[in-house]
């Protein structure tokens, strides 16, 4: 990886030899990176992988339009087409008012999220736990028959961000993952379960619980069957909870927003959700995968209150949207890498937790349905926020688990599934950025037989 002295030099030179080429003003994104993936298939080594990956994105102004353009290699050939680029894409888009670059900052928040370990962990022992995970999944139950996919990847990664206003940011962070996919099979039916877990440290990883969750999940499902069409009360898996929210997420950008594609638009202040949800971004949660001093455009990282107790505060903004609206970015203008540019977008996103266990709320329900999978929660209309999607989960009866369901179908509109929350569980869980605790719908209609 370069030194962040390197960095900060060649980000300057490039900022120097832009500005010398006529842009009014320009900005500097460096990325370097090192990953490892690892993939076990019956306790061998399947897939082994080591890579490097290293980028400069270019912003340019120029007479109030902005240009972009990226390169992979440093040398000064490169660099010098990488301005040229930059200025020619400038000079062939239109003006924008509202186009610009952050400000310089005096002070970032301190974020911890490099593991200064994970470089002196050797390939051994992470091919030793991915093994164990596998492992832990086989050995879970005699009807486990199959291991799919049993994998660890990690990145340690690098950036800076330097423009033209003085603004001079470096971060490094790092980030490691768990996962296993395998099946269960019980009189010639199959079915499958998977767990990931995941963390900047690597000592945080729980193999252990990524073999066993999933084998769990597989064998629990096993016989499952349809039901009788009816409403009943209905519990939504953390995981499941997340994917809702992820479509809810699209509404509260504010360039959805600006673009008439949100189905929260002109709803500030207004009650969209049950006084048991508020929803938070929060790019400076301890220990959070997207938390960091600042987003990719340099602007600090924030907490912001989205939703509270059920009423709509606000959007999330970089600074093209922010400017628009006459406001300030929240700090969540991000970027794919080097390759691309800004857009809004989320840091750790999520429900805050309520004070009940979902073992608790199970207790509590005659009749109603755990769902731990749904089918195409993406297709889901972002704007109008209507879904159709097959599910399958757990019965319940007498406030416990009875037995599994598959071939069912839950229909409504996401708004209204969050302002028919009653409770929301103690079980926050992320996946990736974003998170969710177990959620109770007071009564959605279950389509299956008849």
């Amino acid at each position: 990886m370069e030194s962040e002295l390197e960095a900060i030099k060649l980000c300057r030179e490039i900022l120097k030899k832009a500005k010398g080429r006529k842009a009014q003003g320009a900005e500097v994104y460096m990325t370097s990176s090192e990953s490892t993936s690892i993939e076990i298939k019956d306790q061998r080594v399947d897939s082994f992988e080591l890579a490097k990956d290293r980028g400069i994105g270019l912003r340019v102004m120029v007479d109030g339009a902005c240009g972009f353009s990226y390169c992979n290699d440093f040398n000064s050939d490169s660099i010098n087409k990488l301005i040229d680029k930059a200025i020619s894409s400038a000079r062939n888009s239109t003006p924008d008012e509202f186009r610009g670059f952050s400000e310089a900052v005096e002070r970032y928040p301190q974020v911890n999220c490099f593991d200064e370990k994970l470089s002196e962990i050797s390939i051994e022992e992470k091919i030793e736990k991915t093994r164990f995970a596998e492992k832990t999944g086989r050995d879970f139950d005699k009807r486990i028959i199959n291991v799919r996919k049993c994998s660890f990847d990690d990145t340690q990664y690098e950036v800076a961000i330097l423009n033209t206003k003085g603004l001079e940011y470096t971060n490094r962070g790092t980030y490691c993952s768990s996962s296993i996919t395998l099946i269960a099979q019980e009189n010639n039916v199959m079915e499958t379960g998977w767990e990931i877990d995941s963390s900047r440290w690597f000592k945080n990883l729980d193999f252990e619980m990524v073999g066993r969750e999933a084998a769990r999940r597989a064998v629990e499902m096993l016989g499952a069957t349809s039901v009788e069409t009816k409403k009943v009360p209905v519990l939504l898996d953390p995981y499941v909870a997340m994917e809702f929210l992820s479509i809810f997420a699209s509404s509260l950008s504010a360039d959805n927003v600006q673009k008439g594609k949100s189905m929260l638009s002109g709803k500030t202040g207004e009650s969209v959700a049950a006084k048991q949800i508020s929803i938070v971004d929060n790019g400076l949660l301890p220990e959070g995968l997207a938390s960091a001093p600042a987003d990719g455009e340099g602007v600090p990282m924030q907490r912001t209150v989205l939703v509270e107790n059920g009423v709509l505060r606000g959007f999330l903004y970089d600074i093209y949207t922010a400017k628009k609206d006459d406001t300030v970015s929240t700090g969540n203008g991000f970027r794919g890498g080097f390759k691309d540019t800004p857009r809004v977008s989320v840091s750790n996103f999520y429900i805050e937790k309520g004070n009940i266990s979902q073992e608790e709320i199970v207790s509590e329900i005659d009749d109603g349905f755990l769902i731990r999978e749904a089918m195409g929660v993406h297709t889901a209309n972002p704007i109008s926020g209507d879904f159709s999607l097959g599910v399958s989960g757990l019965w319940i009866k007498g406030g416990k688990i009875s037995f599994p369901v598959r071939g069912v179908v839950i229909s409504g509109n996401i708004m209204d599934l969050f302002r028919s929350v009653k409770k929301v569980g103690s079980d926050l869980r992320f996946y990736g950025r974003i998170g969710a605790p177990t959620l109770m719908i007071e009564e959605m209609s279950v389509s299956g037989k008849g």
